[in-house]
């Protein structure tokens, strides 16, 4: 999915416009494949319904949490059930107007879920996805890999009742799954799961800003209300605190998770890259964008081959945009260099050395323009037919529904 045109930014170097697509549901005519673990009480042939686990059997508590307060699609006509499931069956409908109850137990994670469904037409492959109530509290705290079992009940119409049994895996809540190959043989895109790690509600910002107006590089915070100037200075002023906490970067991204029909990466939460002081490109423009939210300004996520750069407007009518490459944060360390407004400092200048502000800002600055760069370098063609360039508007995501995952 993309949430904007990148070809206005690889043209212009700024973001004037942008074509945006809704979220579709997950699910389309099934092509079901056998899957390792299965054991079942009656075969599919005979019963003419089979079993569905999405995502090559590993369950993801970030995306079940992100989709819980998304505004759902209308979904197709052979599709029933919640738009964004990963429990379910397809199944060929024997007779018009068939009735077929489904139950779908995964105890470790959600509650036992009972449907029943009415099929119209005989001979068409329907999908049924009960809605499930998940145990979001136990899901937020998953920090570790573990096997869970799926168990699938169904009964047609006053047949028997039939049973199907799976072995998946849930993964840690810190790790994306940001595209993955559905059974359709095409790729669902869903990009707009980085929106989810970004938390302008994190109580830790409000202690950063004013870590940052006590350096004196701003007296205040203001979103918009100033000149674009005054936006720049809010930036720098997040930029300059968070080198003096001496933030460095860091390149894990890498999971445990073994599949090659999804895409997933690590993802630090903001509680995770405080504790540390690390942060690689996704991890740095996430907590960015989560503290630029939180003063008020307007924020996109970058996404290219590879990295992932975080994007700012200048003006509150999305005007005039700005770049900021993160990664160069630990680049700097401002420990060499005296404090501002400290005699040290007064007697630094007087001999044309730099303060820490005025590095900070000498980094601060190389960081806009390689960003700008790299946004630049990117040809039209590479923005039109690669779906690894994305542009993803939080504003607009959180109109969509997806929250900030609260850690």
């Amino acid at each position: 999915m993309r949430f904007l045109c990148l070809i206005c930014l690889v043209i212009f170097g700024y973001v004037h416009s942008y074509a945006q697509s809704g979220f579709s549901p997950q699910h389309q005519t099934p092509r079901v494949r056998p899957r390792p673990g299965e054991e079942q009480t009656q075969s599919a042939r005979d019963t003419q319904w089979q079993s569905i686990i999405e995502m090559d059997g590993l369950v993801f508590p970030s995306l079940i949490l992100t989709t819980a307060t998304m505004n759902s699609p209308p979904p197709p006509p052979t599709y029933v059930g919640d738009a964004f499931g990963l429990f379910g069956i397809s199944i060929t409908s024997p007779k018009d107007n068939c009735s077929v109850d489904v139950t779908i137990q995964v105890d470790e994670i959600a509650r036992t879920a009972e449907y029943e469904a009415t099929l119209p037409r005989k001979g068409v492959v329907y999908e049924i996805f009960p809605p499930l109530e998940y145990r979001f509290d136990r899901l937020m705290r998953v920090i570790q890999p573990f096997p869970i079992n799926i168990v699938f009940k169904v009964k047609i119409d006053d047949g028997p009742l039939m049973t199907v049994s799976h072995r998946a895996q849930v993964r840690p809540i810190n790790e994306c799954p940001y595209a993955w190959d559905h059974r359709d043989g095409n790729i669902r895109q869903q990009h707009w799961m980085f929106a989810a790690y970004v938390n302008e509600d994190h109580p830790w910002i409000d202690g950063l800003l004013r870590e940052a107006i006590n350096t004196g590089v701003v007296s205040r915070f203001v979103g918009y209300q100033g000149s674009k100037n005054e936006v720049i200075s809010q930036v720098f002023a997040i930029w300059n605190v968070l080198q003096r906490r001496g933030f460095k970067y860091s390149s894990i991204t890498t999971t445990s998770a073994i599949s090659n029909r999804v895409y997933s990466q690590r993802v630090r939460f903001l509680s995770d890259s405080i504790t540390t002081s690390q942060a690689n490109c996704v991890d740095g423009s996430v907590l960015f964008a989560s503290v630029l939210r939180k003063i008020g300004l307007d924020v996109f996520l970058v996404l290219m081959p590879g990295h992932c750069l975080i994007g700012f407007w200048l003006d509150g009518q999305h005007r005039q945009s700005l770049f900021l490459e993160t990664t160069m944060l630990g680049q700097t360390n401002l420990q060499r260099y005296s404090e501002d407004g400290s005699l040290s400092g007064s007697l630094a200048q007087i001999l044309g050395q730099q303060t820490r502000n005025q590095a900070s800002y000498q980094s601060f600055s190389a960081a806009i323009s390689v960003g700008l760069q790299k946004v630049r370098s990117i040809s039209p063609a590479e923005a039109r037919n690669n779906p690894q360039y994305q542009m993803i508007d939080i504003g607009e995501a959180r109109k969509r529904g997806i929250s900030p995952l609260a850690r």
